[in-house]
């Protein structure tokens, strides 16, 4: 269900952004919010980030995760927003192959800044943090923002859902993997 509701509001934002003003390719559009978490897998996902509104990585240079190196394990840590608010979180933990998946699926998001104006769908302020680990690189956490117009960073690079097909693969890809249809939505949502 996702795909089709992703692809009419994908084909209406892109034609929106080439129509409007066009797409920029600067990957370091992203503002960085306070106050950041750290996670890791072997931590696991706490029941709540208190005041957290974004993360905190060691620096991955230009893309959302390190390059040259494929993660081992995986974390989901997924909590509801200030609109539908739940103690309830979901916690999942990727194996190497479910990791994988969605890693190279991330390395493929385009980093495009959104341009123009867009409408987007309802924001419940949910949104889950993507934890991966590494062999010889400190783990690496993501903050996405799972409703409205969807949007994936480090702390300092982003990824927007808006006029992004590779968004919407990635997505595709999250939920093959992880086996969760509807993405990664607290259960008291689902």
């Amino acid at each position: 269900m996702r795909r089709g509701r992703m692809a009419l509001g994908v084909l209406s934002v892109l034609g929106a952004c080439l129509v409007l003003t066009g797409c920029s390719d600067d990957g370091s559009w992203d503002t960085p919010r306070t106050p950041t978490i750290s996670l890791t897998v072997a931590g696991g996902c706490p029941p709540s980030v208190r005041t957290a509104r974004d993360v905190a990585n060691v620096d991955q240079g230009g893309r959302l995760l390190p390059e040259g190196t494929t993660p081992d394990a995986g974390l989901v840590c997924a909590y509801s927003g200030s609109l539908n608010p739940s103690s309830d979180h979901l916690a999942m933990t990727l194996n190497s192959g479910q990791a994988r998946r969605v890693a190279v699926a991330l390395s493929h998001v385009s980093l495009k800044q959104p341009t123009g104006s867009v409408s987007c769908p309802a924001d419940s302020g949910a949104f889950a943090v993507l934890v991966f680990s590494y062999p010889h690189h400190p783990d690496v956490s993501l903050w996405w923002n799972t409703t409205g117009c969807q949007s994936i960073d480090n702390g300092r690079i982003g990824a927007s859902q808006i006029g992004s097909a590779s968004f919407s693969a990635f997505q595709d890809t999250f939920d093959r993997a992880t086996g969760l249809p509807q993405g990664p939505l607290p259960a008291q949502t689902r």
